[in-house]
């Protein structure tokens, strides 16, 4: 079980607006040294951001769809009942001490790729960002093995919830903010650097306003699917 009192530093996370724009040449050097750890199926590249404060003692926890459209919905968890349920890191970043801290969870056993992560490669990943002050920038996701290098989009219920749904199960005006990116090696040795998961606006607004609060998941799924942000083709 992993600590979660470490993830009480959401709240501490700017938006994404706040945060710089990510290099190229930046995006490319890590695609190269996820590829030789051959780490790249397994991680990618996530720009390190909050969306809204969240209760003291609650962490923020994804929870995959039951039913049609493909994606995740991720709110504020009490930390009390989540003591002994199987949950693992999904995003993390570095702290100022080196340290490899997950501040959003999801359902489920991690990967054991994940279990067994090369600490070599984590030395060498900590130390580039370190050294290009990108520390508090870029973090790490862990892909979903069945999705993995699909897009996505992410949306806001705002101040409830988020929600990542494959891209060809949403609805949009634009895309206005990559958020993670994925590598991968080509078989001519080329390397393939793709965003994975984007910001998008629905009718102008990336923050979905709602009445009141949504029960559980299943109603904010129906909740989005009745706004028209969700499809089911």
């Amino acid at each position: 079980m992993t600590d979660l009192t470490l993830l009480r530093r959401y709240n501490s996370l700017c938006e994404d607006d706040e945060q710089r724009l990510v290099n190229d040449d930046h995006l490319i050097f890590l695609g190269r040294l996820f590829v030789r750890y051959n780490v790249h199926e397994v991680f990618g590249i996530h720009l390190t951001h909050g969306h809204f404060k969240i209760p003291p003692e609650t962490v923020m926890l994804g929870t995959m769809f039951k039913r049609q459209p493909t994606g995740h919905w991720t709110q504020p968890e009490p930390l009390d009942t989540l003591l002994n349920l199987p949950i693992h890191g999904y995003i993390f970043a570095f702290t100022p001490t080196h340290n490899l801290l997950a501040y959003e969870y999801r359902t489920g056993e991690p990967p054991e790729a994940v279990k067994n992560l090369n600490a070599a490669f984590l030395n060498e990943l900590s130390a580039f960002l370190l050294a290009n002050r990108l520390n508090d920038l870029l973090g790490l996701e862990v892909l979903s093995q069945s999705t993995a290098f699909d897009p996505h989009l992410e949306f806001e219920v705002a101040g409830q919830a988020t929600v990542v749904v494959r891209a060809d199960h949403a609805i949009h005006n634009e895309i206005y903010r990559i958020t993670s990116w994925t590598f991968n090696a080509e078989t001519d040795g080329i390397l393939s650097v793709k965003g994975n998961t984007s910001h998008a606006s629905y009718k102008g607004i990336h923050k979905i306003f709602t009445d009141g609060k949504l029960g559980n998941i299943d109603a904010g799924v129906d909740f989005l699917l009745q706004k028209g942000v969700f499809k089911l083709s």
